[in-house]
């Protein structure tokens, strides 16, 4: 999600068969031992803070979901609505992300 947020590759994205011991292990010696690749992941990171918005990011994503949520209604299984409420709200996230490049 971070990569996705930065419009960038900022952090390696370790999933299902990538996600091993020894590749966690890798990745996070090098990025304990090399300071040049730490900071970059640090001004990586703080673009995706500011793009997130100051404190209260837990509080506008679950507002959104709720609005979301209203908007879907009851006429859809739980997964449906899930799925529905999550399509939209990664829409409006990525026309904001697109809107401030």
């Amino acid at each position: 999600m971070v990569n996705l947020i930065a419009g960038e590759r900022i952090v390696p994205e370790l999933v299902q068969d990538a996600f091993t011991p020894d590749a966690v292990a890798r990745e996070a010696i090098s990025m304990l031992t090399d300071r040049d690749r730490a900071a970059r992941i640090r001004a990586g990171l703080a673009i995706v803070r500011a793009r997130l918005g100051g404190p209260g990011a837990s509080r506008r994503a679950a507002e959104a979901i709720a609005i979301e949520s209203r908007a879907v209604g009851s006429r859809k299984s739980a997964s449906e609505h899930v799925k529905v409420i999550a399509e939209r709200y990664l829409q409006r996230v990525c026309a904001q992300l697109a809107a401030d490049d």
